[in-house]
């Protein structure tokens, strides 16, 4: 447990675009750990062999294993092993490694502890180069191994927007947004209140200190869906109310409904251009290109756009990112995959019974939606994808983890009812032989597993 948050330490907080180049493949700290930490996971233990493979982990395979066929079609093989090799190196062992060693909440909310402290001193450095400019990793920049570059200076409304050991805005933002509401689950009613409250106000000014519109969007959801955990049986009502909003901006303004909220965003002009990119996928950009996509083309390391002639080439929303570089055969399994782990979350929020599980669903469940927002908004880097898919192992161990315990329940028999002790000293009746009822003592309680 303890060697998977170093992990999660080395990969946030040392920037990874610094490698060690041996032949044609770049190795960064990240990707040197999680090969050392699998060896101690192998060597040592036999929580690999032990675990269960579900429908999820599954649909992650196959995700992967499309991603590189369709890539095939469009790029060259060596290419495309070695970008996908890095993937699966950086993204799909550490899944499995959390899949494998998540077992009970106490190894849950000690990866989520990990999580939060390493975000406590992202936060001050962010809020550090936010008002001074000052990035203390800046000058690593410029031995980036795949784009070096010097430190830019960008501000928005007088605060410097802080990247750290990111070296992308908006994923350094996002970081925050995704643990905040994972900082949640360890408070408990014995928690000093003042205590939570200190982490969540540093946590946000690590939001902020982004200064982008994506971050503090999936902010604002993540804090609307938390407070409305009180009025969750709601929830239909609200989805009315949302979608008679959207109806009514649609039809009673000049614009469509999701254009209306371009002018909430810090920039109004880069929101425009997402709209524009979405429009532009769906609207004959793809012809031709349906089933398999263009490959890697758009912006970034590895691209080629000799074919590729949009307007709007930097792909910045992961729908359409997984569409036009690998068509339908990569969309199709991803969104599948975010069907399969949000109903992980369904299952283990009717068959949470107490508060704590329920809480721990609940937090989860923001946290990830607060994501899929903001992947609307930007491509999966590899710290996104990574944090994606970190979100997407707890979600299938979920399940798990709120059927762990051995509850109190009622034992019937078609011919007589057990009388057993609650926890609160009552006695629940149950079966329908009144005439041949079965008394229990007081001091006997049957412990029935529940599956």
């Amino acid at each position: 447990m303890r060697a998977l948050v170093v992990f999660f330490a080395v990969t946030f907080l040392y920037p990874q675009f610094l490698t060690l180049k041996i032949g044609s493949v770049d190795f960064n700290t990240a990707r040197i750990v999680i090969l050392v930490f699998y060896m101690r996971l192998i060597l040592r233990t036999r929580l690999l062999q032990e675990m269960r493979w579900t429908l999820l982990d599954k649909m992650v395979m196959f995700v992967f294993f499309t991603t590189v066929i369709s890539r095939m079609f469009n790029n060259p093989f060596m290419h495309v092993i070695e970008s996908r090799g890095g993937s699966f190196v950086s993204v799909f062992l550490p899944y499995i490694a959390i899949r494998a060693i998540v077992r009970t909440k106490e190894d849950f909310r000690g990866l989520v502890q990990g999580l939060v402290l390493i975000g406590l001193v992202l936060a001050v450095l962010g809020g550090y180069q936010s008002l001074t400019g000052h990035n203390p990793m800046g000058f690593m920049k410029s031995f980036n191994a795949w784009d070096p570059s010097e430190q830019r200076l960008l501000s928005r409304f007088g605060l410097y927007r802080a990247d750290v050991s990111f070296g992308q805005y908006i994923v350094f933002g996002l970081y925050f947004t995704i643990v905040l509401p994972l900082a949640l689950v360890l408070h408990k009613r014995e928690t000093n209140p003042l205590k939570t409250m200190a982490f969540i106000m540093i946590l946000s000014a690590g939001v902020v200190s982004s200064m982008s519109s994506a971050p503090i969007f999936a902010f604002v959801a993540c804090a609307a869906l938390i407070l409305f955990y009180p009025f969750r049986r709601y929830t239909f009502a609200l989805f009315g109310l949302l979608l008679a909003t959207a109806a009514f901006m649609e039809f009673y303004s000049e614009q469509h409904f999701y254009e209306v909220f371009t002018k909430f965003a810090l920039n109004s002009k880069t929101a425009a251009y997402r709209i524009g990119l979405i429009n532009e996928a769906l609207g004959g950009g793809m012809n031709g290109h349906w089933l398999v996509g263009f490959g890697d083309v758009g912006i970034g390391t590895g691209t080629d756009n000799t074919h590729f002639h949009w307007e709007h080439q930097d792909l910045v929303n992961v729908y359409v990112s997984h569409l036009v570089r690998g068509g339908l055969m990569a969309l199709i399994p991803f969104t599948l995959m975010n069907l399969v782990f949000y109903r992980c979350l369904w299952v283990s929020w009717r068959t949470s019974l107490t508060f704590e599980d329920r809480w721990m669903v609940w937090c989860l469940s923001t946290s990830l939606i607060g994501l899929n927002m903001a992947l609307m908004t930007i491509s999966t880097t590899s710290h996104l994808k990574l944090l994606l898919y970190i979100l997407v192992a707890f979600a299938g161990c979920m399940p798990r983890l709120v059927g762990e315990e051995v509850k109190e329940e009622v034992v019937r028999t078609p011919k007589a009812t057990l009388l057993v002790p609650l926890h609160d000293g009552g006695v629940r009746r149950g079966g329908v032989n009144r005439d041949r009822m079965i008394d229990v003592p007081a001091s006997m309680s049957i412990r029935v597993p529940r599956t």
